[in-house]
């Protein structure tokens, strides 16, 4: 029995963890890709069994996005991570084991997926090169700035400032003190 009260501050704990790093609005898109679910499925809202939960994934896959068409894996994960929250937020008990059947069914047909040679998302991103590296750091134009305005281009700047020396020492431009 502690073995358990355990996991569950585990997950507990993972999910105020995914609360501070995720920004809210993920949270609110993936919790009307929950309630679209459950109106197009006609279960309630505030229930979170294995089956719903699993019935969620399968529909995101196949039709859950909004044209009709399935979400990549990845941003099916999402949604499942955003709606398990959201429906703990509302003072559902979602069981740890029920999250994890729709994970594992989730792995199990993006693999399905892959089989049939369907891809989803945008795919691994490109390789840097020096080229788009050199394009990343090359300073940025600034044409809100009038060119006299720069301070870096005003003919006010084209004299060197003066020399400085640190507070308490002395120079031979520095102007003398008189001791008083």
């Amino acid at each position: 029995m502690a073995a358990a009260r355990r996991l569950a501050e585990a997950e507990d704990l993972a999910d105020a963890v995914a609360a501070e790093i995720t920004p809210d609005n993920t949270y609110r898109k993936s919790w009307r890709v929950w309630t679209r679910f459950c109106a197009a499925t006609r279960l309630p809202e505030l229930e979170a069994t294995r089956g719903a939960l699993v019935a969620f994934v399968t529909w995101m896959l196949r039709e859950g996005q909004q044209n009709g068409t399935g979400y990549a894996p990845s941003s099916a994960s999402t949604h499942l991570a955003g709606a398990v929250v959201g429906l703990r937020r509302r003072g559902v008990h979602v069981l740890g084991d029920d999250q994890a059947a729709a994970r594992s069914a989730l792995e199990g047909l993006t693999v399905r997926l892959l089989q049939d040679g369907e891809r989803r998302g945008r795919g691994k991103a490109p390789t840097g090169t020096v080229t788009g590296l050199r394009a990343l750091s090359a300073p940025a134009p600034t044409p809100w700035l009038a060119p006299a305005t720069r301070p870096w281009s005003s003919p006010a700047s084209t004299t060197p400032p003066a020399p400085r020396t640190p507070p308490g020492s002395w120079s031979p431009t520095s102007p003398r003190r008189s001791a008083a």
